[in-house]
């Protein structure tokens, strides 16, 4: 009985040794495959975080272009608005000045009426011209405000797309976790 208890302790001994390493192997490879994923997960995050802060940043400016873009076209659209309230109320001037100057007999005060009937209208043209000017500034300062709004806009689509892929990333290695070794 002993020489028999010898025999399977020595057998169990060295069936037990060779297990060992075989163990230890896949407990190494476990570990190392760990590490690895811990590595591209280190490396996905912070890229993810410097994209993260490219794109706000990014954003941060292309705010501020939409708010001067938008300041100005305001103060283009008030000197519109300026313009078009000037030019009627010089018309009307210059016909108030030429009933005037049909009723006038006295020839001085007649060619003064007709130079400054001449001087309205001619400031009436300039501030046509202006206005037109100022419609097309409007018009220009109106596209470039939308394609400053279209820029944040990607960009805040560039950012939704950023945090859509980290939020997968998480559930990606939660799921992984889960999973039994």
């Amino acid at each position: 009985i002993t020489v028999s208890f010898l025999t399977v302790l020595v057998v169990s001994t060295v069936s037990a040794q060779t297990e060992k390493p075989a163990e230890e192997n896949q407990t190494m490879r476990t570990l190392l495959s760990e590490v690895r994923q811990l590595r591209k997960t280190m490396q996905t995050t912070g890229l993810n975080a410097y994209r993260g802060q490219l794109i706000l940043e990014r954003m941060r400016l292309a705010n501020e272009q939409v708010e001067k873009m938008a300041q100005k076209l305001e103060t283009a659209r008030d000197e519109v608005e300026k313009i078009e309230r000037t030019i009627p109320s010089f018309e009307e001037k210059a016909k108030v000045m030429e009933t005037v100057l049909q009723q006038e007999t006295d020839i001085a005060n007649r060619a003064k009426l007709e130079f400054e009937i001449k001087q309205h209208k001619q400031q009436t043209e300039r501030y046509k011209v202006l206005l037109t000017r100022a419609r097309e500034r409007e018009q220009q300062l109106s596209t470039d405000l939308r394609a400053s709004q279209t820029r944040l806009s990607e960009l805040e689509n560039r950012l939704d797309l950023l945090e859509r892929e980290i939020e997968n990333e998480i559930e990606r290695l939660r799921s992984e976790s889960k999973r039994p070794r």
